[in-house]
């Protein structure tokens, strides 16, 4: 930044520096200059933020350093195999922290652990996100006939071709 001059006005015809445009204040030309200002200082409140950003404020106000949070997990408590856990992110820059997320229990159940049952004593399997694959079955199955189909064709058409 370089020096500056506050609003004057300069008569030629007596060679004089006034600070009204009627020309009733004298001034001198040294009075005019501005100094330079200084390189902005953040004003040493540490960070502060939101849900998206992170910034310092300088000492006449204006933000600085302003970027986006850098999220990493932090592990509150971890998940068994019976109990939930939780997880949040947080900032590694200024330590903003989002509001914690729970983390399903693992479910694995021990060689102790009796099956449940329904009301009739049917043992009920659990879900495992298997659905048996009927589609897959059936493409496997329509191209094994396919390739059969072709083979019989094959040998047919060249047992006749000789």
């Amino acid at each position: 930044m370089t020096e500056g001059n506050i609003e004057y006005w300069y008569c030629d015809g007596c060679d004089k520096y006034f600070s009204d445009k009627a020309g009733t204040q004298e001034i001198a030309l040294a009075d005019t200059v501005i100094p330079k200002l200084t390189e902005h200082t953040a004003d040493g409140a540490g960070w502060h933020s939101d849900e998206m950003n992170h910034w310092n404020t300088c000492e006449c106000g204006e933000k600085l350093n302003e970027a986006a949070h850098t999220f990493e997990w932090v592990i509150d408590k971890e998940a068994t195999a019976t109990e939930t856990g939780s997880k949040h992110e947080k900032c590694t820059v200024c330590g903003y922290e989002k509001a914690a997320v729970e983390i399903p229990a693992t479910g694995t159940p021990s060689d102790t652990d009796t099956p449940s049952t329904d009301k009739t004593g049917d043992t009920i399997s659990p879900a495992t996100g298997k659905d048996g694959g009927a589609a897959l079955w059936m493409a496997i199955m329509l191209a094994a006939g396919a390739a059969l189909t072709g083979t019989a064709v094959y040998s047919r058409k060249r047992k006749y071709s000789k």
